[in-house]
C-alpha cells in the first residue's frame, strides 16, 4: 500500500513538473484573474521549485501590475527599476524601463494601498461635509416654515399664545438668517479643517472660497437683514418709515441685478434689436433677461397696496412670484416623469401647493389663511429635505459595508 501510494505520489509530481513553464505563467494568470485577487500566489509558489519560478517570473507579475494598476502615476510606482535589474535594451540617449518584479509590483502596490485609504477619508470627509451643510439647510427650512405659520396666525389675528405674533414671526425670520450664516461658516470650517496641512496653509488654499462668502454675507447683510430690520421696526412702530423706504435696500439690489444682466447679454440683446421679426425663443430670453425689473415692480406694487389696499396693485405684486413658481412646475414635472426620483417628486408637490397663493390673492379678498399654501409648500420642502437628510446621515456615518465610522482617525 505504502508503495502504490508513493508511486502515486512521483506520478502526480512528475505531472506537475512536466507542465511547460510558459503553459504554468498562463494557468497562474487566469486563476488570478477567476479569483480577482493575489491572495493565490503565495499558495502556488509552494507546490515545487518550478511552480516558484513560474509564480516570480515577470510576464506574471506584468499582467498583475496592467491589470491592478489604471493610473499613470501607480504605473510609474509599479515599473520602479532597482540597482541589480537591467533593463530589456539600452539606447544610447536613454534607457528603458524594465518589466516589473515582485519586489517593484509590492512596492507599488504598498502605494496604492496607502493612496486608497487616503481617498477613502477624503471620501468619508466629503460626505460628512453635505450632510452637515444639509443639516443647516433643514434647520433653515423649518425656521422659514415657523416664520410663515406665526406670520399667518398674526396677519389673521389668532393669538392664542405669545407664539402667534409679528415679534414671534421675526424672531424666527432672523434665527433663519443666523442658519444661513452657520451654514457659510460650516462650508468654510469643513473646507479647511481636514486639509493635511498647517493652518495657515489651508487658510491660503481657500482664499476664494473665503473671499466669496464674505462677500455673501455683506451683500446677505445690506440687501436682506437690513430690509427686515425696517420692516421690523416699521411694523412695532419704532421707526417712522414708510415700505417703500423698507423696500428700497432690495430695490437697489434688485437694480445691480438688471444692470448686470444687460452688461452680460448685451450681444444678445443687439441681435434682438436689429430683428424686425423677433422670433419666439428670443422673446422668451427677453423676457427672462427683464426678470429683475418684473420683480422690482412687483415689490413696489406690493408697498402701495399696504398703503392703498387696491386689489389690482395686489394681483399685479403676486403676477411675477406666479410665472416663477408655474415655470419652476413644468421643469420639476419634466425631471419627475423622466427620472422617477423621491427629491423630484417632493419638490414638484410644494411648487403646486405654492402655486395656489398667487390665484387665492387674485380670486380672495386678503386674510392670513391665503399664507396657508406658501406654510403647506415651505413644510413639503422640509419634509422632503429631511427625507434626503437621512440618507446622507448613513453614507455620512457608515461606510458601503455597513461599518459605523463615527470615529476616524488619521
Amino acid at each position: 500500500m505504502d508503495n502504490r501510494r508513493e508511486v502515486v505520489s512521483r506520478r502526480v509530481s512528475n505531472c506537475f513538473t512536466a507542465i511547460p513553464p510558459d503553459l504554468l505563467v498562463e494557468v497562474m494568470k487566469w486563476v488570478l484573474d477567476f479569483d480577482g485577487t493575489r491572495r493565490y500566489i503565495s499558495v502556488l509558489a509552494r507546490v515545487s521549485r518550478q511552480w516558484y519560478s513560474a509564480s516570480q517570473h515577470v510576464a506574471l507579475w506584468e499582467h498583475i501590475a496592467r491589470r491592478d494598476f489604471v493610473a499613470y502615476p501607480l504605473v510609474q510606482l509599479v515599473r520602479l527599476r532597482l540597482e541589480h535589474e537591467k533593463p530589456l535594451h539600452t539606447k544610447c540617449t536613454k534607457r528603458a524601463l524594465e518589466p516589473p518584479s515582485n519586489t517593484s509590483v509590492r512596492q507599488g502596490l504598498r502605494a496604492v494601498e496607502r493612496y486608497l485609504d487616503r481617498k477613502a477619508y477624503q471620501d468619508l470627509v466629503r460626505r460628512r461635509r453635505t450632510f452637515v451643510l444639509h443639516a443647516f439647510l433643514s434647520l433653515t427650512l423649518l425656521l422659514l416654515t415657523l416664520s410663515l405659520v406665526a406670520a399667518m396666525c398674526a396677519a389673521e389675528g389668532l393669538q392664542p399664545t405669545s407664539l402667534c405674533s409679528a415679534d414671534t414671526s421675526f424672531s424666527f425670520l432672523w434665527l433663519t438668517y443666523v442658519s444661513v450664516l452657520g451654514t457659510v461658516i460650516a462650508n468654510i470650517v469643513m473646507q479647511t479643517h481636514f486639509e493635511p496641512k498647517p493652518l495657515l496653509s489651508r487658510v491660503m488654499m481657500h482664499t476664494h472660497l473665503i473671499q466669496a462668502s464674505t462677500g455673501a454675507l455683506a451683500l446677505g447683510l445690506i440687501f436682506v437683514a437690513l430690509p427686515t430690520a425696517l420692516a421690523q421696526a416699521k411694523i412695532q412702530e419704532s421707526l417712522d418709515i414708510s415700505w417703500m423706504g423698507c423696500a428700497m435696500p432690495v430695490l437697489t439690489a434688485l437694480v445691480f441685478w438688471q444692470l448686470e444682466v444687460l452688461y452680460t447679454t448685451r450681444h444678445d440683446i443687439a441681435r434682438f434689436a436689429r430683428r424686425v421679426i423677433p422670433r419666439s425663443i428670443e422673446i422668451y430670453h427677453a423676457v427672462a433677461y427683464a426678470t429683475p425689473t418684473l420683480f422690482a415692480c412687483s415689490l413696489m406694487a406690493l408697498c402701495q397696496y399696504v398703503d392703498t389696499k387696491e386689489r389690482i396693485l395686489l394681483v399685479a405684486g403676486s403676477l411675477p412670484f406666479a410665472i416663477c413658481v408655474f415655470t419652476l412646475t413644468i421643469v420639476f414635472l419634466l425631471d419627475f416623469c423622466a427620472y422617477r426620483r423621491r427629491s423630484d417628486c417632493f419638490t414638484l408637490v410644494a411648487l403646486l401647493i405654492a402655486d395656489t397663493f398667487p390665484l387665492s390673492t387674485a380670486l380672495m379678498p386678503w386674510r392670513g389663511y391665503l399664507l396657508l399654501p406658501l406654510v403647506g409648500a415651505s413644510f413639503t420642502f422640509f419634509c422632503g429635505h429631511f427625507t434626503l437628510l437621512r440618507q446622507m446621515f448613513d453614507a455620512a456615518m457608515f461606510d458601503p459595508d455597513g461599518d459605523t465610522v463615527l470615529f476616524v482617525h488619521r
